[in-house]
């Protein structure tokens, strides 16, 4: 009688015998004898999506045991005959890998090369996401020196301090308070250390070295006052006192930072 399984008559009569013969010798082990672990025979898949199988034994019902790889890789069973019923895109179905071969390795030797394999994926898919988003803070940070830092006007600045124009006390986060490691104090913390009888002996003053001023937004004033970053603001404009030199201004981790809350 002709089989109608699609799926089962790819099989070969010898994958056929060794896959009944892999099923008889467990299925009729006796209670004190361990299960036998077998090398998975055939490698059947769905050719349009998820969906991989490894068997290695397979039921005079057409139920197959060995890795099912849906959504996770897990040893289970599998019907032949609902793999036949699957109606897939194309009138495509289930098909046998032609160039599988199990390479000597055991069913759970394949779960760990599949896993393996699986898990350096995952890694690359990381790194291609890390690099990704590397490039998205970038061109983000890119944008908020192009619309928010307007020109350097350091020596404007400076001649406006010392001739009284502008006034030190209109620059914010000139001073920061820092532990004992060298670590500033948020505005938060610093407020509840402040409250402390040994504040001064745990925490020291510093002031802030400005290498150069420049002419910023508003918006991007309120962005750095946030991060500690000196700011003078006056009736005459907004400036940020940067405390980095030696780079372009895009590569300032302060804006970087910014940038990345900006995503």
């Amino acid at each position: 009688m002709k089989n109608t399984n699609k799926v089962v008559a790819q099989l070969t009569q010898k994958e056929i015998q060794e896959l009944r013969h892999n099923f008889d010798a467990n299925n009729n082990r006796s209670a004190d004898q361990a299960v036998q672990v077998f090398k998975p025979v055939v490698k059947l898949f769905n050719p349009t999506g998820k969906g991989t199988w490894y068997l290695s034994e397979l039921s005079p019902d057409n139920m197959g045991f060995g890795i099912c790889q849906v959504d996770e890789i897990e040893l289970g069973y599998v019907s032949l005959d609902a793999l036949n019923a699957l109606r897939l895109p194309l009138g495509l179905s289930i098909e046998k890998d032609l160039s599988f071969s199990a390479n000597g390795q055991s069913i759970y030797q394949l779960i760990e090369t599949l896993q393996t394999g699986i898990n350096a994926h995952d890694e690359q898919h990381i790194a291609l996401s890390n690099t990704q988003q590397r490039d998205r803070t970038q061109k983000k940070a890119t944008s908020i020196v192009e619309h928010h830092v307007f020109v350097e006007q350091n020596q404007l600045v400076i001649a406006c301090l010392n001739n009284g124009t502008f006034e030190y006390d209109a620059i914010s986060n000139i001073t920061s308070y820092c532990d004992q490691a060298g670590n500033t104090l948020s505005a938060e913390a610093l407020e509840e250390a402040q409250e402390s009888d040994d504040f001064h002996d745990l925490y020291h003053e510093e002031h802030a070295e400005i290498y150069s001023w420049y002419l910023i937004t508003d918006w991007l004033a309120d962005k750095l006052t946030t991060k500690g970053e000196p700011i003078l603001n006056n009736e005459h404009g907004t400036w940020w006192g940067r405390t980095t030199s030696g780079q372009l201004i895009v590569a300032d981790s302060v804006i970087h930072e910014i940038a990345e809350e900006c995503l």
